[in-house]
């Protein structure tokens, strides 16, 4: 993956240790993290409003201040890596290789983010910032997604964004070693992405979808009773994932939070249920369902990319538009993100007397830890497992980082 480490066992090739990525030590046996044991807690007293990717096994993690940190979860502190300025961290980034200036069989890995001025990114390997583009006086880069559900998508050749000229909303895509771009009118509307739809870039409408293709960009009517929530605080009944986008992606499939309308005995009695339009454009035709939350979801993705959902005391994975019990629990509750990998799934429940716990299930096996014993918990983030060790991130009242990290045993 990287030229400067063997590719056979994954060590550096003459580069001082804090210039590279080791990888972490894969076990022979299926890995499982032991709840019997005492969690390690680890912070970063700075400001984040995004959720942290994993990659190469390492948690990367973009504050508010621009500052990118890497975690193992085998250590028991983050490291800095690197800053990038001022307006980053405000929307979720992007990790991808990217080309050399120098050679093209040669590259390195950058975390890549937008602020509202300009594209740039920092080098996993060095540490080193680095701008790729900056737009023009007029124009501004949609980089915080607490204002619009906005975001990047790189794949190391280009990166897409959503930047704003006047009154006008534009799909932006920028060739990472030219810093040349192509934009695509979407009029004045508010517009949530951009997202990949398998080899497609993709946005939406309240009422529509409009994914790029050869001849430009084609749009999709969504039902006409259903309109997608394009902003953070305009779901009741959803528990948004903390720093992530609210939509989730499965190949050619995407899951879009809304509301659909439906009428009761007579005309005039309507209501309004929230959950997901599933999308998909797999087969010939385009074609949809929508997924009701009946009452309060929580929900996440398995690595998969099946959503995985808290609601009515069970915990539900779907493919497609269908669902997979995976358990049944009266108490559970949709407090946080919901996890499933193998044979783990995590929830959230309320024990009464016993407040809020975080409630594993292996198997037979079921574990509570309660959310009490979290230093300064507030608001709950996401589950992170690589190679038997389970990292569950939190953000405090002052809107830092917490990691708890689960060790390991042989399942």
């Amino acid at each position: 993956m990287f030229a400067r480490h063997c590719r056979r066992c994954g060590e550096p090739r003459d580069v001082e240790p804090f210039q590279y990525l080791p990888l972490q030590r894969l076990a022979p046996s299926v890995l499982l993290p032991d709840f019997n044991t005492e969690p390690t807690f680890v912070h970063i007293d700075e400001p984040f409003w995004v959720a942290p990717l994993m990659y190469r096994d390492f948690l990367w993690c973009l504050s508010t201040t621009g500052t990118v940190y890497r975690f193992s979860l085998f250590d028991d502190k983050a490291d800095y890596i690197g800053t990038m300025g001022a307006g980053f961290g405000q929307t979720p980034f992007a990790i991808t290789e990217v080309m050399s200036d120098v050679s093209v069989k040669d590259w390195s890995p950058f975390l890549i983010s937008i602020n509202k001025g300009s594209l740039a990114g920092i080098n996993l390997l060095t540490g080193a910032a680095k701008q790729f583009l900056i737009v023009e006086f007029d124009e501004r880069i949609l980089s915080s997604f607490e204002n619009q559900f906005s975001t990047i998508v790189a794949d190391g050749r280009s990166a897409c964004f959503l930047k704003r000229k006047g009154t006008e909303t534009y799909l932006s895509i920028c060739d990472l070693s030219t810093a040349k771009y192509v934009d695509y009118e979407l009029g004045d509307r508010i517009v949530a992405g951009p997202f990949k739809l398998e080899n497609s870039i993709g946005v939406y409408f309240e009422n529509a979808l409009d994914v790029l293709g050869p001849n430009g960009l084609k749009e999709y009517a969504l039902p006409r009773n259903f309109k997608s929530l394009m902003s953070a605080d305009t779901g009741k009944d959803l528990r948004l994932p903390l720093g992530r986008m609210p939509f989730m992606l499965d190949g050619k499939s995407i899951y879009i939070p809304g509301r659909q309308e439906t009428l009761g005995s007579s005309s005039e009695e309507r209501s309004e249920l929230e959950g997901f339009l599933f999308f998909t454009l797999k087969g010939n035709d385009p074609s949809h369902n929508f997924i009701s939350a009946e009452g309060v979801m929580s929900y996440g993705q398995s690595s998969a990319g099946h959503p995985v959902v808290i609601r009515n005391g069970k915990i539900s994975c779907y493919r497609d538009a269908g669902p997979t019990l995976l358990v049944e629990d009266e108490q559970l509750v949709a407090r946080g993100p919901a996890f499933y990998e193998n044979d783990l799934k995590i929830g959230f429940v309320n024990r009464g007397g016993g407040g809020f716990c975080l409630r594993s299930f292996q198997g037979e096996d079921v574990f509570d830890y309660p959310l009490a014993n979290l230093p300064d918990f507030l608001v709950p983030g996401g589950f992170y497992l690589t190679n038997g060790r389970l990292a569950f991130v939190y953000r405090t009242r002052q809107n830092f980082m917490r990691f708890v990290v689960w060790g390991t045993y042989a399942g």
